[in-house]
């Protein structure tokens, strides 16, 4: 049995030598053409929801942030942000919540919001989401950072880094996919990388793309101004150890046995995301868990107001649900970490 391996993937594994690194495999699992999963908007939807779709409570309170922090951020740099960028905007609920808030406060003619989105599909669910705002304001969509958002740009984005490509080294080389009797089997072939780490139990994951794409923010914000928040997930201090994990049908496997019909993720280093940080001069608040992040900008307050206004019991209910979703520490509140740059001082209470 061949465990399903799409045959362009065979192709390429047995096509060299040494089969292909951890990298390449999930870059094909995830973002190829045909094979992708995210060119498959049934499977995204069903094996998880992220936060935005769970509740507009997460959608407003992070627009209460940003309305916070813009008006520190523009009296002490003396200029404006009207620019809101998310990269991997999913199927679009975070920035539709943030255009609604951002519409009853301000006139949206002379704002311009980015999504920065590689999947056709998604761009399409997206342009479906925000349409009714399109003769309110400006939208866009891109591919890349390349020659875009040279002004004071509010940048963020939630689990989006987690799904990056990246590749596991360990005492005895790099990981690499094979295939073995028809099946997809992990290999460690000696290398000279200097991510390999000295200690045999160790395993250290490294994204070379992420870190291109982190440095290219960090340098936009350096450059022009702005303020960068990121929610993902993992613990405040990444330890050197294998944190991949897959999804199938909402439900946990092994990375190896669904290939483009998985979704493929691990833990962030929140600490390399500070270094580079430091490295540009920008000033960093946190990692704080998502239930602190969010408490301090208003959720609580905003549920029960919800709660009290609505006159149906199982929306009442839902709401408190969902609200103990996003916040309690054995769901989201303590898994996802919320971390924010910026080249201004903008005095956050964490």
């Amino acid at each position: 049995m061949r465990n399903n391996i799409p045959k362009t993937l065979e192709k390429r594994i047995k096509s060299k030598k040494n089969g292909i690194s951890l990298f390449e495999y999930i870059n094909y699992c995830l973002y190829d053409e045909k094979d992708g999963y995210y060119q498959n908007l049934c499977k995204v939807s069903k094996d998880f929801v992220t936060s935005p779709e769970i509740s507009q409570l997460f959608g407003e309170c992070i627009t209460i942030f940003f309305l916070y922090a813009k008006s520190i951020f523009e009296n002490k740099k003396k200029s404006k942000i009207q620019s809101v960028v998310e990269f991997g905007p999913g199927n679009g609920s975070l920035m539709s919540d943030v255009i609604r808030i951002l519409d009853k406060k301000y006139c949206l003619n002379e704002w311009s919001f980015f999504l920065v989105e590689i999947s056709k599909l998604l761009t399409k669910k997206q342009k479906d989401v925000l349409f009714k705002y399109k003769k309110k304001t400006n939208i866009f969509w891109k591919k890349n950072l390349n020659k875009s958002f040279n002004n004071c740009c509010f940048y963020l984005c939630n689990e989006f880094f987690d799904a990056f490509p990246f590749n596991q080294f360990s005492s005895k080389g790099m990981k690499r996919i094979i295939i073995k009797q028809n099946k997809l089997i992990p290999v460690y072939v000696p290398t000279s990388n200097c991510h390999k780490p000295k200690n045999s139990n160790e395993i250290i994951e490294s994204s070379l793309l992420m870190k291109k794409v982190v440095f290219k923010i960090f340098k936009k914000i350096k450059k022009n101004g702005g303020i960068f928040l990121l929610i993902d997930y993992g613990p405040l201090i990444k330890k050197n150890t294998d944190t991949i994990q897959a999804i199938h049908n909402n439900l946990k496997c092994n990375f190896l046995d669904h290939p483009g019909k998985s979704d493929i993720t691990h833990h962030i280093d929140f600490v390399l995301f500070k270094k580079i940080a430091k490295r540009f001069g920008l000033k960093v608040y946190g990692p704080v868990n998502q239930s602190k992040f969010l408490s301090i900008f208003g959720i609580n307050e905003r549920a029960e107001n919800l709660i009290n206004k609505s006159t149906n019991f199982k929306q009442k209910e839902k709401i408190e649900n969902d609200f103990l979703r996003l916040t309690s520490y054995n769901q989201m509140g303590e898994l996802y970490k919320c971390i924010i740059f910026s080249d201004v001082d903008l005095s956050l209470p964490f």
